[in-house]
């Protein structure tokens, strides 16, 4: 099983926009608070700003190469132990399959190990834990929803 504490990358197939992350943060163990990676135009508005913003939602510029944002926001909750969690497709889509991977997680979770390791941190190891959400009915209003932590007991 994933541990109780220590920094995670949470990595998760999107195909629902809006129930991912609930259900997602839900089902995730130890009820740790999961710092999502939500793209920076779900912010324009103030008050989605603050909400998304509050619950410690980290912004992903796409229209900039400049990362540092993204990843200043990352290292800071890893260091301290936190999850982070995105969904590497990069959107939300319909397809019963898994779409095109982004290299995000996989980036992150190596600037991060170089980052600590270059500021003398003395914390735990970033581990990535990948994660399958699929619906059994997607169209269907309560259909049911399958979770399963790869790699989990």
């Amino acid at each position: 099983m994933y541990p109780a504490m220590g920094p995670l990358i949470v990595t998760a197939t999107h195909h629902n926009m809006i129930l991912d992350p609930a259900i997602l943060s839900m089902t995730f163990p130890y009820a740790r608070i999961l710092h999502y990676w939500a793209k920076a135009s779900l912010m324009a508005h103030p008050v989605a700003k603050y909400i998304l913003s509050s619950a410690g939602n980290i912004p992903v510029d796409r229209k900039s190469n400049d990362r540092r944002k993204l990843f200043q926001g990352t290292f800071d909750a890893l260091s301290e132990g936190q999850a982070v969690a995105l969904f590497p497709e990069g959107t939300s889509y319909t397809e019963p399959r898994i779409m095109q991977v982004k290299d995000g997680a996989a980036w992150a979770a190596l600037e991060y190990t170089k980052w600590a390791t270059e500021s003398g941190h003395s914390g735990d190891p970033v581990q990535i834990v990948p994660v399958s959400i699929v619906y059994t009915n997607k169209s269907k209003y309560r259909s049911r929803v399958i979770v399963e932590y790869v790699g989990a007991e």
